[in-house]
């Protein structure tokens, strides 16, 4: 590295704030992270912005009828979806067949919840 090359370390974390500021600003899942891993109270803005929540960060947090009375806003078909997503899908798609909203609503607190206990989180 020439001293042309070097940089002042302020620059330099200037410039890796604005990568993570940028990023946070396109991606909501990950805008959720760093809030989730700071801690902070958070309002969630309808089913889509919840549809980008963890959903073990969410039970960690809250009680299990809050947790409920949330995802209760989620249509049938935005629970399978959250049900099935990656990276850690909670489950298949033959587990979803036929199964009605009041049925996929407790299949996510029953899975969340063992998630959560898996990784220790409660």
């Amino acid at each position: 590295m020439t001293k042309r090359d070097m940089r002042h370390p302020d620059a330099a974390l200037q410039d890796f704030l604005n990568v993570i500021r940028d990023e946070a600003a396109i991606n909501p899942a990950f805008r959720n992270r760093l809030l989730e891993a700071t801690q902070t109270p958070m309002v969630v803005a309808g089913a889509e912005d919840l549809m980008t929540f963890d959903p073990v960060e969410m039970l960690v947090r809250f009680d299990d009828e809050t947790f409920a009375r949330i995802y209760r806003s989620l249509t049938a078909a935005q629970l399978k979806s959250l049900l099935k997503a990656p990276p850690l899908p909670l489950a298949t798609s033959s587990d979803l067949t036929g199964k009605t909203k009041p049925a996929l609503e407790a299949m996510l607190l029953e899975r969340v919840r063992s998630r959560a206990e898996e990784t220790g989180r409660i």
